[in-house]
């Protein structure tokens, strides 16, 4: 079972995290592994306060060690459209679940691109950023993603 939560959660700087976990880590405190064994993650809409903090750098990491963790299982549910995977990954992508099935197909529809960009060695940090660029290119998406307030 893959249990995602989006939302306006909000990473405390001081150690009060989500779900009560505490980190000293902003990221890892909304990440929350007692749900999945996939991955279990949520957005944030601000950090205010943080000194030093850049949530916008923390997600790309996490999207990064996503790719380099699940690239081949990501890759095949993407040449499908439909998949858990590709439900942490939109919500990696920063995208709500209304528009999960709209996501799915912008997946499915890349998935050459994917493909080819996931089977080299620069995918970790080639990859997000070409989701990125497919979300904007997206008339429903590009607004539904609050890409624009995270990277």
């Amino acid at each position: 079972m893959l249990c995602l939560s989006v939302g306006n959660l909000h990473a405390a700087c001081a150690g009060e995290g989500f779900m009560g976990a505490s980190s000293g880590d902003p990221v890892m405190s909304m990440v929350d592994i007692t749900f999945s064994p996939l991955y279990s993650s949520s957005t944030t809409s601000g950090t205010s306060g943080c000194q030093n903090w850049d949530f916008a750098l923390h997600l790309q990491k996490e999207r990064e060690k996503f790719v380099r963790i699940r690239h081949q299982q990501l890759l095949e549910q993407s040449s499908t459209g439909d998949g858990a995977l590709l439900e942490a990954w939109s919500m990696l992508m920063t995208c709500p679940r209304e528009v999960q099935p709209r996501f799915n197909d912008l997946m499915r529809n890349h998935f050459p691109e994917s493909e080819e960009v996931l089977n080299s060695p620069e995918r970790m940090s080639t990859y997000p950023n070409r989701v990125l660029g497919w979300i904007r290119q997206d008339p429903v998406l590009s607004h539904a993603c609050q890409n624009d307030d995270l990277s």
